[in-house]
């Protein structure tokens, strides 16, 4: 399924609105996903397509059917901003964006033959060469909303890998008779074990929560990693469910991480990862979207 959606952002008027550059945003649901798990950020969505009206914006959100009203098998928004980057800003505030339920382009529009324009509620007119014909009612237009934090996703990081195997390495090469070697072979396991993990695995940092996820084969399209095996669920906690977190053994040498949510259990759960990503930019990323007050020193509580 994929929803359409028409906006007008940014105007002062109807006529500089619909001299505005064009956007098309194409959409699809992502297979990996249920609808159970879609829906909860489809019903979001709308409430968030509610409160752009509420704040004056412009705007029909909907989705295509076939021939039998069937609904699914792709669609697109089209809608005018200021420039690309404001589109874009927009289109990462969509709940079902930010939540990673679809797969989506933005591309710019120029239109080439034919005029449209949209008269007030948001619904599709056509204009004719027509002897007289009085003006469409007022847009009803505003500004961009707020810009929100945009969806990161953390770049691996082979540095833990590297130091494992580098001290595998080195073992290798003490002890009489070989000794060395058979010392070290676990350890080169979990070197390589390290390595294939950081490249399959991603943390990702969306506006609502952070999640653990993976690559597909092809090492492109972005999945939910499987369950977690201690609480069951996804991968993925919001941050205002997470009561602290810290970074091992120094926030500047970090080797794990670790924080502790209230979204799994009432009563609390401790994850502790390696670090397998960019250890500052993983560090700004909390600092910013948890908060450095929810930075601990001590021991992590498990």
């Amino acid at each position: 399924m994929v929803r359409l959606a028409i906006f007008l952002l940014g105007a002062h008027s109807p006529t500089l609105a619909l001299q505005l550059p064009w956007f098309v945003k194409t959409e699809v649901f992502r297979p990996s996903f249920s609808f159970s798990e879609i829906r909860p950020h489809l019903e979001a969505h709308k409430v968030w397509v509610d409160s752009l009206r509420a704040e004056g914006t412009s705007i029909t959100s909907g989705y295509r059917v076939d021939a039998d009203g069937r609904p699914g098998g792709g669609g697109l928004m089209i809608f005018a901003a200021a420039d690309y980057a404001t589109a874009e800003r927009l289109v990462m505030c969509d709940p079902l964006v930010a939540n990673g339920c679809v797969d989506w382009q933005l591309d710019g529009w120029i239109a080439d033959v034919g005029d449209v324009a949209l008269v007030d509620g948001g619904a599709w007119y056509a204009k004719r060469a027509v002897a007289a014909r009085a003006p469409p009612p007022t847009l009803c237009v505003a500004s961009a909303p707020p810009p929100c934090k945009p969806r990161v996703t953390l770049d691996p990081d082979y540095r833990l890998a590297t130091g494992i195997a580098s001290g595998a390495g080195l073992l290798s090469l003490t002890g009489p008779f070989g000794t060395g070697i058979i010392a070290a072979l676990p350890i080169g396991a979990l070197a390589a074990l390290i390595a294939a993990r950081t490249a399959a695995v991603r943390l990702v940092f969306d506006p609502e929560a952070l999640e653990v996820m993976t690559v597909d084969t092809d090492g492109g399209v972005l999945e939910s990693g499987r369950e977690n095996f201690a609480v069951g669920g996804r991968n993925r906690w919001a941050y205002d469910t997470i009561t602290e977190w810290a970074l091992y053994p120094t926030p500047e040498t970090a080797v794990l991480v670790y924080f502790r949510e209230g979204q799994s259990r009432p009563e609390g759960v401790g994850h502790l990862f390696p670090v397998l990503f960019s250890p500052e930019k993983l560090r700004q990323e909390l600092e910013q979207r948890v908060g450095c007050d929810r930075q601990i020193m001590g021991p992590p509580s498990l």
